[in-house]
């Protein structure tokens, strides 16, 4: 009984002075450590909920009809230059390359 309790307190106690932290998971097993829930801890997960539930709103909104969305792109595609292949932009490197022709 006694014996047992003063060597896990000290146990735990020098742990957490030499290490400043528990090791392994906190949450389970016969050492756990619980996080109680603080009125801090329930205020800032309502926070987030309620940041969460106006991110789905908003996201479930469309920012465009059906008809806008239809050529939409295409418009905005007229704006992007031709296509052009790798071989133009290198095709400069084989002015020198006389070796090849012979």
């Amino acid at each position: 009984g006694r014996k047992r309790r003063k060597k896990r307190r000290r146990r735990v106690t020098i742990r957490y002075l030499v290490l400043s932290e528990f090791v392994g998971l906190q949450w389970i097993g016969k050492h756990r450590q619980p996080r109680f829930i603080t009125p801090l801890i329930k205020a800032n997960t309502i926070r987030n909920l309620e940041t969460e539930a106006e991110n789905q709103y908003w996201l479930s909104c469309p920012y465009m009809t059906k008809e806008q969305e239809y050529c939409h792109d295409e418009k905005n595609g007229a704006k992007f230059p031709e296509h052009r292949y790798a071989s133009e932009y290198l095709k400069h490197l084989h002015v020198t390359k006389k070796w090849a022709d012979s």
